[in-house]
């Protein structure tokens, strides 16, 4: 709602949820590098963060 039907992302636009995973080892969450390898991880979801920051029209 709100949005133009012929926006190039609007299939995108009305979903609901949007989820990203990574999977990571036992070792991996038990270790002390847990927090680089989340941090990591985290990084590699900003291009989803920002497209649904700017197709709500909000400051990146």
């Amino acid at each position: 709602r709100g949005f133009d039907p012929n926006h190039r992302f609007i299939e995108d636009i009305k979903r609901k949820d949007f989820v990203a995973s990574v999977g990571l080892t036992e070792a991996q969450v038990c270790g002390p590098r847990l927090m680089r390898d989340f941090a990591a991880a985290c990084r590699k979801t900003l291009p989803l963060v920002e497209f649904t920051t700017r197709a709500l029209g909000l400051e990146p």
